[in-house]
């Protein structure tokens, strides 16, 4: 990451003060932090609106639950990702629940997307909103 900052830097002949996600929003890119948040998201998008995509393991394992299938109230996050308590970091490091809280962020706009080429351009802008 500090290499690809300063190549950055050097690229747009902006001092060392320079924040970062400036660097990043004048060349239309994502940090590499956001470029692994953009990756999970994919992944949960594939799992629910194209599961026939992804290995058979995660499909079979049930790797995420959503909370209409727990159950069958009308609620506002019933589209949710259940998340489950964790008593480890290491669960909090996960990629089933890191994957789950970033989703359960999103817009309802960006998650009924089924495109995948929409999703991901979505997801993008959503991302670059944040800065």
């Amino acid at each position: 990451m500090k290499l690809n900052n300063k190549l950055l830097r050097i690229l747009q002949c902006k001092p060392i003060t320079t924040p970062i996600r400036e660097l990043y929003k004048s060349y239309n890119t994502l940090l590499i932090t956001d470029l692994h948040k953009q990756q999970l998201l994919l992944f949960v998008h594939k799992f629910i609106h194209h599961p026939e995509l992804l290995a058979e393991i995660f499909i079979s394992n049930k790797f995420f639950t959503i909370n209409d299938e727990i159950h069958k109230y009308i609620t506002r996050i019933k589209s949710n990702i259940h998340l489950y308590q964790s008593t480890t970091s290491a669960g909090l490091r996960s990629v089933s629940h890191k994957a789950a809280v970033l989703w359960n962020a999103l817009p309802i706009t960006v998650k009924l997307t089924t495109s995948s080429t929409a999703f991901k351009r979505n997801i993008k802008k959503y991302l670059l909103a944040l800065y």
